[in-house]
């Protein structure tokens, strides 16, 4: 529910996207449940079971070496995008373990590591910095083998 109050008080504002664009968006609205519901478990946040979400958390690495190797990062194409994005019983793009939506389970992860560098930022503040690659580049992201 939180989720969905979410995203109609912060509607998409490009588009013309991208996959980076739009996991970081979805990041973000994840980190402001995060915010509201800090006793909430990520699983529930997330939708997933607690299986999925340790599938996630176990190969992390891989799915983002996988994005990044596959250059799928910048991909603008949206067949593309929805492939990482979409509702869906898994990922088939990577397999049939990986949970759907990956890519904005992915986006939460980078965006975590956004505020965690920068903890001066506000809530309202993250919410207006429309530049992903900014985002990106600044969370130093770099999830563990």
């Amino acid at each position: 529910f939180v989720y969905g109050w979410m995203m109609t008080e912060f509607p998409k504002h490009d588009a013309a996207t991208n996959l980076l664009n739009e996991i970081i968006y979805y990041g973000k609205l994840l980190y402001l449940c995060d915010a509201l519901l800090p006793n909430e478990h990520d699983s529930i946040k997330m939708g997933y079971t607690q299986q999925q979400l340790n599938w996630c958390k176990q190969n992390e690495y891989n799915i983002w070496a996988y994005f990044v190797q596959k250059k799928i990062v910048y991909t603008s194409d949206p067949a593309e995008v929805m492939k990482y994005t979409g509702e869906g019983p898994f990922t088939s793009a990577i397999s049939k373990d990986c949970p759907a939506r990956i890519g904005t389970w992915i986006g939460w992860q980078i965006v975590r590591s956004f505020m965690d560098h920068h903890p001066e930022l506000s809530l309202q503040e993250l919410m207006g910095e429309q530049d992903s690659q900014s985002i990106l580049s600044r969370s130093k992201y770099k999830p563990d083998k």
